[in-house]
């Protein structure tokens, strides 16, 4: 992730947003900018009164610019000439606690839809008559439920391909 924004900087796109699956770019001239993004060991936001502003300038004071954040995600940069102190010191620590806090997260939900899906297909696989899709759940199970599997499948093989 850090990569792919350091590219977007040096091509003039600054990160201005962050969403679950999206990220918003503004354009500006471009800039060599280093990335990190920061996960948090227990999941969630900040509080955001008390300790995200403690936990900001700490950031700030160790060469770290705050950007945006996206609930256990705090995204910061710096000039690359500049040399910030690193926000983790231990690559196995940091790897432990990214892995704890996005299987749960992300998996979860996929997990859960594609459960509900298999549910409610189970129940009207063979039933396809006039009159079931006359009822909104005739027509969810029917139609919307498998349209909405094919962007989670993809979304659920990005994931465990990217977080192992």
């Amino acid at each position: 992730m850090e990569t792919y924004l350091e590219q977007m900087s040096a091509e003039g796109w600054q990160l201005e947003r962050v969403g679950k699956h999206t990220a918003k770019f503004k354009a500006t001239e471009p800039q060599d900018l280093k990335y990190y993004v920061d996960v948090f060991k227990d999941g969630g936001p900040l509080n955001p009164e008390r300790d995200a502003e403690d936990y900001r300038s700490l950031c700030e004071e160790s060469g770290w610019n705050f950007v945006t954040s996206h609930d256990y995600l705090q995204f910061f940069s710096a000039p690359r000439n500049t040399d910030p102190t690193p926000l983790q010191t231990d690559e196995t620590i940091e790897q432990k606690i990214i892995e704890a806090t996005l299987w749960p997260r992300e998996l979860g939900g996929i997990l859960m839809f594609f459960v509900i899906l298999f549910m409610t297909r189970s129940q009207f696989s063979g039933t396809y008559t006039y009159d079931n899709l006359l009822t909104s759940i005739g027509v969810v199970g029917t139609y919307v439920y498998p349209l909405l599997a094919v962007p989670m499948f993809f979304i659920g093989v990005y994931t465990l391909a990217w977080l192992p």
